[in-house]
């Protein structure tokens, strides 16, 4: 076994890291559907402005 492959840890995701997966991942969904990436972006920026509201 290669003695340096990835180890799952132990420390749980705060939830500040967990949105920043999900966004992370619906900003590549919106990538791979077509838009580009500043397109992808604002539409994220969006999303966050109107929920901080």
């Amino acid at each position: 076994m290669d003695k340096h492959a990835s180890t799952p840890t132990s420390t749980p995701l705060t939830a500040l890291v967990a949105s920043a997966v999900q966004l992370h991942e619906l900003y590549s969904a919106y990538v791979h559907a077509g838009f580009t990436p500043a397109q992808a972006m604002d539409l994220i920026k969006c999303l966050i402005s109107t929920h901080r509201k």
